[in-house]
């Protein structure tokens, strides 16, 4: 796989922390980027809600859709990544910044599928 859940960790704690954004996927005004904003998704017409959307992006958002349906994980650590990265969750990670609360879940992710992958 060429976008895998380590090429994203790798990826994202690269980016300096004043680099990341919430609640938009990409600030033309700052250059600061949400996750998916850091792989490339742009808002073409925003009166239209047009995208333009890359294969690092779908990779990423893959990733997600993967845990959210086949991840047992229960009701205290049910956080979805999305709501991590746009900060509008509780609860786990509360207090980490967007870029560390998205690494944080993204690890927490990859140690799941390793463990899966051990059995």
């Amino acid at each position: 796989m060429k976008y895998d859940i380590q090429y994203f960790i790798d990826k994202f704690e690269a980016i300096p922390e004043n680099k990341w954004i919430k609640g938009t996927v990409y600030d033309t005004n700052s250059g600061r980027c949400c996750a998916l904003g850091h792989c490339g998704v742009r808002e073409t017409s925003p009166a239209n809600s047009k995208w333009i959307q890359t294969e690092e992006a779908n990779a990423l958002e893959n990733i997600y859709r993967y845990a959210r349906d086949f991840s047992p994980i229960d009701e205290a650590d049910n956080y979805t990544f999305w709501l991590i990265n746009d900060r509008s969750s509780g609860g786990k990670y509360d207090g980490y910044s967007t870029k560390y609360g998205v690494i944080g879940w993204l690890k927490k992710e990859k140690e799941r599928l390793d463990a899966l992958n051990q059995t």
